[in-house]
């Protein structure tokens, strides 16, 4: 089943086009405003918070290294609860970045090896601890923790610290080409827009104004050459049906001209001929073939001839 192409139709895919632009281009635009707001999430929420983390933990390695060094040297018991609180914190950092892993957040893997190492001193540590006779502070001698840890743990730090600002950065660079990619696809979907606008005013021109000019052409000839000539519309909408019935009424015009002519023709052929026989007649008596004829008969004939001859020439 073919279908029938009208002019509303033709709107309907015409407003249709525009919409698919129109809904193709906020699609676009939320998707990757949606993304771009992933990435500040991130940047903001997950990659800032483990820089925090990496500054507290600095922090955290120097006063350990201090605390330990204060409480050798003077055996105060204050300096080694500062240590102990000192790695815990850091142990609390560690675990806070092992939660953004398992939240799917790119990360170094130092900070694993890093967390492993603290589990192993934690370890050694609790197990080294014992009750002094002098007090009942807990004192660990495997307690201290070697500066040759603490420096590597310092350095897995600046590793991890250098690979998150990294990561900072590709993120940033991810938003910028996010926004970029944002504006071009708007400037897309406008320069589509104006396009189907310009293909939309070019088929109006060609399939509406094209079809009325005919129509009108061919609707003023019906005065002119009389009943008109027949319109080439080959369209299937509204102008093509009005051409179809412009055309049907010219036929039947033509149709309607042929039989007053013939009618016409016919009707001068059967006046004429008695009207030639009248005129014969009245020209045989007024010359006295059927007798003398006097001047008023003469003056009346003649008048009888000069009138028939008139209607012989209108015919």
């Amino acid at each position: 089943m073919k279908l029938k192409k009208s002019i509303t139709s033709k709107f309907i895919i015409w407003f249709f086009s525009f919409f698919l632009i129109y809904f193709g281009t906020v699609l676009v635009l939320y998707f990757n405003v949606n993304h771009m707001m992933r990435i500040s999430e991130t940047i903001t929420e997950k990659y800032d918070k483990i820089s925090q983390i990496t500054r507290q933990m600095f922090e955290n390695l120097l006063a350990i290294e201090a605390n330990e060094k204060k409480f050798l040297l003077l055996k105060n018991d204050q300096y080694r609860r500062q240590f102990i609180d000192a790695f815990d914190q850091l142990q609390d950092g560690l675990a806070e970045i092992m939660v953004l892993q398992s939240e799917n957040v790119l990360i170094s893997s130092h900070w694993k090896e890093m967390a492993e190492r603290c589990q192993m001193i934690e370890t050694a540590m609790a197990s080294s601890t014992k009750t002094t006779t002098k007090s009942n502070t807990k004192i660990a001698n495997g307690l201290w923790i070697r500066e040759e840890e603490l420096d590597s743990w310092r350095n897995y730090v600046t590793q991890a610290r250098t690979e998150n600002e990294k990561a900072i950065e590709l993120a940033n660079r991810d938003l910028n080409r996010k926004g970029v990619l944002t504006v071009q696809a708007n400037m897309l979907g406008l320069g589509l827009a104006v396009l189907v606008g310009l293909a939309g005013i070019f088929f109006v021109a060609y399939s509406m104004i094209r079809p009325l000019g005919k129509l009108i052409q061919g609707i003023r000839s019906v005065s002119h050459e009389s009943p008109g000539k027949p319109i080439a519309v080959n369209s299937q909408d509204e102008f093509g049906q009005l051409a179809m019935a412009y055309n049907e009424m010219s036929f039947r015009l033509r149709e309607e001209q042929a039989m007053r002519t013939d009618f016409i023709s016919m009707l001068s052929h059967e006046i004429r001929t008695p009207l030639t026989s009248i005129r014969e007649s009245v020209s045989l008596i007024g010359e006295g073939i059927m007798g003398n004829v006097n001047q008023m008969q003469k003056k009346f004939l003649h008048i009888a001839d000069a009138e028939i001859g008139r209607v012989c020439d209108l015919l």
